[in-house]
């Protein structure tokens, strides 16, 4: 394990913050602030451990990615983009054809930023005409980008059912509160209670400072099991 730990608010400008030692929990003199760096094995990377979602990260930025797409598409009037083809030929007088582009890019051109292009076209016709960029079956891959996206990021917590997490889902319960229950045990069986064990075991070097022994977490109402009620003793 390292001695400390390098610590600055903000390393791209370490000359407006300063980089400080920081010793790691249990090396330092008593008298200053220490760290406690609480982290399941990694083999890949033992002294900063991946954390174990790090396999739905990508589909994360996915997810912004496609959020953004969604609001520039608005904002943009739903227009992928427009090309305003000018059949006129350009003309000598550059601040007039600036003008002339401003004009048509204001009346197609929504709040999300500039999706137009103007060309200036030498043609015998003197007609302006516009043609519209489309994707084809964009509905389709936009909505399997979504599914696929929020599945993996599932996958990459654990979750077993994403009913717990108000996403709408099949299955074969007759009952959606039976249903809740039963993938909340599964879900506290194999994530949350390992998680919750190492927590506890690491945080029990700071109690045992302190004096404080029995440390635990509160189970849900759901997982909590009534106690059984001794018999009486009989004098």
């Amino acid at each position: 394990d390292p001695g400390g730990y390098w610590y600055c608010a903000d390393w791209s400008n370490t000359s407006k913050n300063p980089v400080k030692f920081i010793p790691a929990f249990g090396k330092g003199d008593g008298k200053e602030s220490e760290i406690l760096y609480i982290k399941r094995s990694c083999k890949i990377n033992p002294v900063f451990a991946l954390p174990d979602w790090f396999s739905g990260l990508q589909y994360c930025f996915m997810e912004e990615e496609m959020s953004n797409f969604y609001l520039n598409h608005i904002m943009n009037s739903f227009s992928v983009g427009t090309i305003v083809n000018i059949n006129q030929g350009a003309s000598a007088d550059e601040d007039a054809m600036d003008e002339a582009e401003r004009n048509i890019k204001s009346k197609l051109t929504g709040s999300g930023g500039d999706t137009v292009m103007i060309s200036y076209n030498d043609n015998k016709e003197n007609a302006t005409t516009i043609e519209k960029i489309e994707i084809s079956d964009s509905y389709s891959k936009f909505e399997f980008v979504s599914k696929e996206s929020q599945q993996k990021i599932m996958q990459a917590h654990k979750v077993n059912d994403p009913s717990l997490f108000s996403i709408v889902s099949s299955s074969g319960f007759s009952s959606t509160s039976d249903q809740m229950v039963t993938s909340l045990k599964i879900l506290y069986r194999n994530q949350i209670k390992p998680i919750r064990a190492t927590l506890l075991d690491s945080l029990q070097k700071v109690f045992d400072k302190a004096n404080v022994y029995g440390v635990k977490f509160i189970d849900f109402e759901e997982l909590r099991t009534p106690e059984l009620k001794q018999p009486a003793q009989e004098a």
